[in-house]
């Protein structure tokens, strides 16, 4: 558990994803002991002599409708909430808020078909754990959460996270990784560091089962893979690391972790490692 000042941060436009964002964040704000922040970021203009600008009559009405929204979830989670409004560009002002009221998750929902640039610069972005929200449902309660695993070193946070939030649902753990056939120097690898985060989940007592897929060469085929197993084992969430470690300390997304972010049904936390050049291998 988080101490009670904890914040989830939940941007909010009123779609129809956006609120299935909010509903999908009760379980973990439950988890976090958290409060909830909703944030509705107006890029337009306000108060002036432009007919398309918003007046202080419609601003009246959106912060009335925002504090309806707040009493409600209040009611429906048993969690506090509050709400902001900020004018401005809406990634930076996501992030400005997030690092002020320095939030300890941020949901996102999309409503593409496929996760846009905003949700992609976020959880590049943002100085919390981003949860992103693609799928037109979402389940109460938390029973199977999806652990993929590949060789780099930022194996022990997404453990440790998915360990505490295993215990917190009374969830099962679902460790996966994907090999190719023509690379069995990987395979041996890939099986000792299963066999080492399986024994770290039983140590903690968190139910465990792993799962190697035979997926071939292609990222395609990888994360198609990866998400067609989270679909059959029916998951309700999926923890990724989202950033390697680069260049001149540069960060990027890695194609596999977009392309799982992108194709899944169900939420993604997506957690970003801390840099440090003299980082040795993880220790489970």
């Amino acid at each position: 558990m988080y101490p009670k000042n904890e914040t989830i941060l939940i941007p909010v436009d009123f779609s129809d994803q956006s609120m299935i964002a909010l509903e999908q964040s009760y379980n973990i704000a439950r988890y976090a002991n958290a409060r909830i922040t909703l944030l509705h970021v107006i890029t337009g203009k306000i108060n002036n002599d432009d007919a398309n600008a918003l007046t202080q009559e419609s601003l009246d009405a959106l912060t009335d409708k925002l504090n309806r929204l707040s009493q409600v979830v209040t009611e429906v989670s048993g969690l506090e909430c509050s709400f902001m409004i900020e004018h401005g560009r809406i990634v930076p002002a996501i992030l400005d808020v997030a690092k002020s009221i320095n939030a300890r998750f941020i949901f996102i929902g999309s409503r593409k078909l496929s996760i846009g640039p905003i949700t992609m610069r976020l959880i590049k972005e943002a100085p919390c754990p981003v949860v992103s929200i693609k799928g037109k449902f979402h389940r109460r309660g938390c029973k199977r959460i999806i652990l993929p695993l590949d060789l780099t070193k930022d194996t022990t946070k997404k453990v440790e996270m998915t360990a505490e939030l295993a215990k917190y649902f009374n969830a099962e753990v679902k460790v996966v990784s994907a090999y190719s056939p023509n690379k069995d120097f990987r395979i041996t690898k890939l099986r000792l560091l299963i066999e080492q985060v399986e024994a770290y989940f039983v140590n903690q007592s968190v139910a465990c089962s792993t799962k190697l897929l035979d997926v071939g060469t292609k990222i395609d085929s990888i994360s198609r893979n990866l998400l067609d197993y989270a679909d059959d084992v029916n998951g309700d969430l999926v923890v990724i690391m989202i950033q390697q470690e680069m260049q001149i300390k540069e960060r990027i997304i890695g194609s596999l972790a977009r392309k799982v972010i992108m194709g899944s049904n169900i939420p993604v936390l997506c957690l970003k490692p801390e840099f440090n050049e003299n980082k040795e291998e993880i220790k489970l």
